[in-house]
């Protein structure tokens, strides 16, 4: 697993951070927990695509199991100065009326501890990025309350993948 997220962060440290005047923050872990969600939901080449481009040879349920058992372990508090816990919110979010797969919801859950909850895009957007702020703030001790904006939902919207550390 560190392998993989050590593999992950450089090469996008690469590609992100070309300006080297520049400070660059992001979690490789966070972006490999994504991809787990996304892998775990594709099938044929879009997830050999998504597997490969991670440098992962397994199948995508081994990555799954690597993964849920950091968040695990990330999620057990330590100590150091005082306790600390690192907590990760996964979720899906569907637009209302889409259907998706029992199983894959089944492994977001058992996998990566991923929530899943329908919205309505459609008829109400900003209540929708309400409820997703108002569930990671939750999650998050409320260190994050804004992930997404008005802008960034509409109508048309139909899934939200959201990760947050």
């Amino acid at each position: 697993m560190s392998t993989a997220a050590n593999r992950l962060g450089f090469s996008l440290m690469r590609v992100l951070g070309a300006d080297p005047n520049e400070n660059l923050t992001f979690s490789p872990y966070s972006i490999l927990s994504a991809l787990t969600m996304v892998a775990l939901g594709a099938k044929g080449e879009t997830q050999r695509e998504i597997l490969s481009a991670l440098r992962w040879t397994t199948p995508v349920r081994e990555l799954a199991v690597v993964v849920g058992s950091v968040i695990e372990a990330a999620s057990a508090p330590y100590w150091r100065e005082g306790p600390s816990i690192l907590r990760t919110a996964n979720a899906i979010w569907p637009a209302k009326g889409i259907e998706l797969n029992p199983e894959y919801i089944g492994d977001l859950q058992k996998f990566v501890a991923a929530h899943a909850e329908p919205l309505d895009f459609r008829a109400n957007p900003d209540g929708s990025v309400r409820r997703i702020n108002d569930w990671i703030a939750e999650q998050t001790e409320h260190e994050i309350t804004n992930l997404l904006s008005s802008s960034d939902v509409d109508p048309e919207t139909a899934l939200l993948l959201t990760n947050a550390l």
